[in-house]
Order: structure tokens, then sequence, then C-alpha cells
């Protein structure tokens, strides 16, 4: 529900994106490229301003983040056990003495990472994926609460992206994982051959989807019959886990972190960013410019459609949220339709609405107002 006086700093931030967004889609069609780093700056000013110089006690997870913060610069320590990429992250804005820098760089590296992405696949309008991953949830919620996901997916998917045009960089996927352990799912994705590539492959994908998605309505009644802790054994480093106990926490989770109403809207927003690509699909045309693209987006896809009914399934569905944006801005030029454009920016709008005039967000203030 929307709250204008509760929930004013969310309000705002959203009315001056919609202003931003509007703009753009003005200028855009007199001047497609020469204003696009502009609008970009414009996106990352407001953002810097809002979500990196929030107040300590804004969101769910900010407050962690801050003592996190704090262990770092005043002991150097790392009991929580966070991966060494972000430990070594924290540690330098804690030399810098600013916790509110160190939210700003993560934000700005999130949303840049992005419109580089865009503009190496040869997406003309790179401000269309930029305005649909921060004005939808997850973007939002990889923004503000989950950090080290949103900084590892943006600059995981950059690295992809490059390695698709230059082959020595492929490796460098690797040092993602160092950020967040999610890196995980992008890294066989890079190294897979051409042959899986093909339209036929890639409907099979689609399909199979579907049906796992529509065995999930009775995946509540599976409970904890499967344990993933002996089938894969795999340590993740500093966690003190293994990759199948992480996923056992995963599934099985005991608290109701998520409404069914939520979960819903996960799985149908999984599906509304890649319809698109699904109509490209089906309807025969040649995949080969976007093959790589498509077969990461569906693969990180399916392992969400796996599980979507589960209390931390969104978190699954965040490492296919980049590349689904990338993947249908890429194929809406492709195929220059005006009505699939369309349908893109009811997209950003919706999500301005809805996410930005959220009760979810009503602890959001500035730090210099709130202390």
């Amino acid at each position: 529900m929307i709250d204008l006086v509760h929930n004013f700093y969310s309000n705002l931030l959203g009315c001056l994106l919609l202003i931003i967004f509007f703009f753009h889609l003005y200028q855009h069609s007199k001047a497609p490229e020469s204003l696009q780093w502009f609008t970009l700056a414009s996106v990352l000013l407001v953002l810097v301003l809002f979500l990196g110089f929030r107040s300590i006690n804004s969101g769910v997870d900010t407050p962690a983040y801050y003592f996190f913060y704090s262990e770092v610069k005043m002991f150097s320590s790392n009991e929580r056990g966070f991966e060494p990429g972000f430990y070594y992250i924290t540690k330098l804005f804690g030399e810098l003495n600013s916790f509110h820098l160190l939210l700003s760089f993560i934000v700005f590296v999130q949303v840049f990472s992005v419109f580089l992405s865009a503009k190496l696949i040869k997406i003309n309008d790179a401000i269309l994926p930029v305005m649909l991953f921060v004005s939808l949830l997850p973007g939002f919620d990889l923004m503000t609460n989950g950090l080290r996901q949103g900084v590892s997916l943006s600059v995981g998917m950059l690295i992809v992206v490059c390695g698709y045009h230059l082959a020595w960089v492929r490796p460098m996927i690797l040092s993602a994982v160092f950020l967040h352990k999610s890196m995980l799912s992008y890294i066989l994705s890079v190294f897979i051959p051409n042959a899986f590539y093909n339209r036929k492959f890639l409907k099979l994908i689609v399909l199979s989807g579907l049906i796992v998605t529509l065995v999930g309505f009775a995946g509540s009644s599976l409970g904890g019959g499967i344990k993933f802790a002996d089938l894969l054994p795999l340590p993740l480093p500093g966690t003190g886990h293994s990759l199948g106990t992480k996923i056992d926490m995963y599934l099985y989770i005991e608290k109701q972190l998520l409404s069914q109403s939520m979960k819903l809207y996960f799985l149908l927003l999984s599906y509304g960013l890649i319809a698109p690509f699904i109509y490209f699909l089906f309807k025969g045309n040649d995949v080969s410019v976007i093959g790589r693209l498509a077969f990461l987006c569906l693969t990180l896809q399916f392992v969400f459609l796996l599980i979507w009914w589960t209390n931390f399934a969104y978190r699954f569905m965040y490492l296919s949220y980049i590349p689904s944006i990338l993947l249908s801005v890429r194929v809406v030029e492709i195929l220059q339709s005006k009505v699939l454009k369309l349908y893109l920016y009811f997209f950003v709008l919706l999500g301005l609405f809805t996410t930005y005039s959220s009760k979810n967000f009503a602890s959001f203030n500035l730090t210099h107002f709130t202390g």
C-alpha cells in the first residue's frame, strides 16, 4: 500500500527516479547516445545520496553491516565469516573512516556494472537495463540489504560479458567468489561448450523450468525429505558449512520469511523478465548472437524454479536477475518491437510505484537528519 506520509523518504526517491526515467525517454528519442552518460550520472547521484548516505538504522541488514564495519575498523576481525573480498573492501573504507562511503561505493559498483555490461553486449539504450535494475524489488534489495551478493553478481556479470569478447578474461570470474559464494553459479557457464547454446537446448531448459514450476506448487509437502549435506560436501570457505548444508539451510529454514504472495511475486517477476526472450525463442529466431547469455540466464532461473516455493528461494532468483534484464532488453532491440519495449517500460513504472511506495522501506532515512 502507498503511504505518502510515513514513507516520504522512499517515495521521494521513487519520484526522482521516475522523473529521470521520463527525461530519458524524452531525450532518447532525439539523442539516443549523447545523454546516456548524463542520465547514468543522475541516477547514480540520486541513489548515492539516498542509499549511500542512509541512516545506519535504515532497512533490515544495514545495522549488521555497520557492526561488521566497526569490527573490521577497530579490530581487523572477520568473526562473521564474510568472504575475504568483501572483508578487504570494508577494511579499506574503515581506513578512510567512512561507512557511508562504503555504502555509496557498493551502490555505484552495482549500477555502473549493469550499465557497462549493457554496453558490452551492444544494447543501444543502456539506461533501460539500469532503470529495470534499480526500480524492481530485487535490485533495491541488492543495493540495500544483500550488499555482498549485489556487488558479486554485478561485477561477476561484467566479467562474464567481458569474457564473451576476451577469452583470457574468463578465469577472472573466479575472483568474484571472494565477494560472495553465489558466484559459484556463474563460473561453470563461462566454460560450457558452444554446443549447448542452440535453440533446441534452450527450449528444453524453458520447458523443464515450466514443469518444475508446476511441481513446485506441491513443494511444501516435501518437507525435509531431501537432504543435500551428504550429496554436496564441498566446503565453502569462510562459512563453516559445506555447500550441501548451506542449501539445506535455505530450503528447510523453519522461519517463515516470505508470505505466499511474495513467493508468487518473485516467481511471476522471474518469468515476466524473460518473457520477451521466450517469445523470441519460440518464434524461431536465430539465437547465436545471444546464446551464451541466454544459457546463463535460463540455467540460473532453472535453479530458482526448482525451489521457488521455499523461504529463501528469492536469493536464488537474484542470481538470474541481472542476466534476465540484459537478455530481455537485448532481445527487444533485436526484434525492434515497440510493443515489447512498452512492456519493459511498464515494468520500470510498475517497479518504481510498488518498490518505492511500499511500507517495507518506511525505516529508511538520511543519516544527517536522523543521526
